[in-house]
């Protein structure tokens, strides 16, 4: 088992250095509780900070607008269709804001002869098709993908081949998310040459063929937001015993145990820093 759309793996939580007595039997246990702490997360923010390809519908802006506001974090776009099902080619339009990440628009240029348009009935509702990758990172083009190995198959992959032999499968780790061009997976187990995932073309992905060589991008999750799930899980792995993340445990005159915070402070400040303004 492992950890889906986790923000931290059970290697990285293996790794913390003030955890004692873990019974390492009980993966399947710490897996379960990354993967529910990273929900929370989600739940918590308001946001998804994983990644995964969506088509989302839009209706045409308003009073000739050429902004078109979109309804979750936009980090990169596989293709924009008008309402008459022509592609809105990538130079016709900015994606704003433009020197940050994630997106909330898509502002056709002024230059582009372009404008949004109804579909052959004259519709103007949910007609423009926005495909994309969609989640959550404030620094998606410079860290949220790592370059960590290569396909390694003369003729390359199929599109139902697995595991993916690739240059190192040790590289990309149980419970990451990879991905090949623009088909997204999760490792689930990996050796020198190959790496298996948990299925071909996971989180709306496609699966699909790649040449040899393709390269074969980690995900990285938000540094700050990665390190607050390894906080909460401690916490909440320590409390299954009635102990704080400083080891000590608070014991009532009547001899009842008392556990510690759910969230440790440090943790709910990340949160609290990322959290929407419309969740409450």
């Amino acid at each position: 088992m492992v950890a889906l759309n986790s923000y931290a793996t059970i290697d990285e939580f293996q790794g913390i250095k003030d955890i004692d007595d873990i019974d390492w039997a009980d993966d399947s246990v710490i897996n379960q509780m990354l993967e529910d702490v990273s929900q929370k997360i989600n739940d918590w923010t308001g946001h998804k900070f994983f990644p995964r390809v969506e088509i989302h519908y839009f209706s045409i802006p308003e009073d000739d607008d050429l902004s078109l506001w979109l309804d979750d974090d936009l980090l990169e776009v596989i293709s924009v269709t008008n309402g008459d099902g022509v592609l809105v080619a990538a130079g016709d339009y900015y994606l704003l804001p433009r020197n940050e990440s994630p997106r909330y628009a898509i502002m056709l240029k002024e230059m582009a002869n372009t404008y949004w348009k109804c579909d052959s009935s004259g519709n103007s509702q949910f007609v423009i098709a926005v495909n994309g990758i969609w989640g959550f990172h404030n620094q998606y083009a410079q860290r949220a993908w790592r370059v960590a190995t290569q396909v390694n198959k003369g003729g390359g992959i199929t599109d139902i081949e697995n595991p993916i032999t690739v240059d190192n499968g040790l590289l990309v780790k149980p419970g990451q998310i990879f991905k090949i061009q623009n088909e997204i997976m999760i490792c689930v187990s990996n050796s020198e040459t190959t790496i298996t995932a948990l299925a071909r073309g996971d989180n709306g992905s496609t699966a699909a063929t790649h040449a040899d060589d393709s390269v074969v991008y980690v995900w990285a999750p938000v540094g700050s937001i990665r390190g607050a799930t390894l906080d909460i899980v401690k916490s909440e792995y320590h409390r299954r015993f009635g102990t704080g993340t400083t080891g000590t445990t608070t014991i009532t005159t009547a001899g009842v145990v008392i556990n510690p915070e759910e969230i440790p402070a440090n943790a709910w400040r990340v949160i609290m820093a990322y959290k929407k303004d419309s969740i409450p």
